[in-house]
């Protein structure tokens, strides 16, 4: 019975909208984090999102993290996440429509694997988990985005704040 309650939540959850918006997203940035034992280290990646509806997307961030310090190690993160883009209700505020297809906020919950390379092993090998959150704001130009973040994995201890610039693939209309 708990299982059909967390099934039936989550479908509702999932098709909160008067319409879908389902669209792809393509975009690369950079961030500044703390993958590092002495300094900070510089991440390059990217970002493939797909928005199922209006309020929820499904996405897959590959990262490679580079230690600016005198350890010289590099982290490539490989991790899925859950997007929620909250106050994108219809009917929330009436001020709301002036801003909603520009300005998107969101929270996100990632979860993947870090895997470390170093000088002196010379091979990638599984290092630990990732599993934290990231909050943000996505501000839409047309079919273009960009995207500053600020993340935290709870099981690395990272934090990191970044940006991202996309493109969206595919869309669909919208009504209003």
């Amino acid at each position: 019975m708990k299982k059909i309650c967390i099934f039936s939540v989550l479908g509702v959850f999932l098709s909160v909208g008067a319409y879908a918006e389902m669209s792809l997203s393509l975009g690369v940035g950079a961030e500044v984090n703390n993958y590092s034992n002495k300094g900070i280290a510089v991440g390059l990646g990217g970002l493939a999102d797909f928005r199922l509806n209006e309020m929820w997307s499904l996405g897959f961030r590959p990262m490679m993290n580079i230690d600016l310090g005198p350890d010289g190690f590099s982290v490539l993160e490989v991790s899925g996440n859950v997007r929620w883009y909250f106050l994108r209700f219809k009917n929330l505020l009436d001020y709301y429509f002036l801003w909603q297809r520009r300005f998107h906020l969101f929270v996100e919950a990632d979860v993947g694997g870090a895997f470390a390379y170093t000088d002196v092993s010379s091979h990638l090998s599984f290092s630990d988990w990732i599993i934290g959150g990231t909050a943000g704001v996505r501000i839409a130009w047309e079919r273009f985005y960009l995207e500053p973040y600020v993340r935290y994995a709870a099981v690395t201890q990272v934090v990191g704040v970044g940006v991202l610039f996309g493109v969206t693939i595919h869309q669909n209309e919208d009504p209003l």
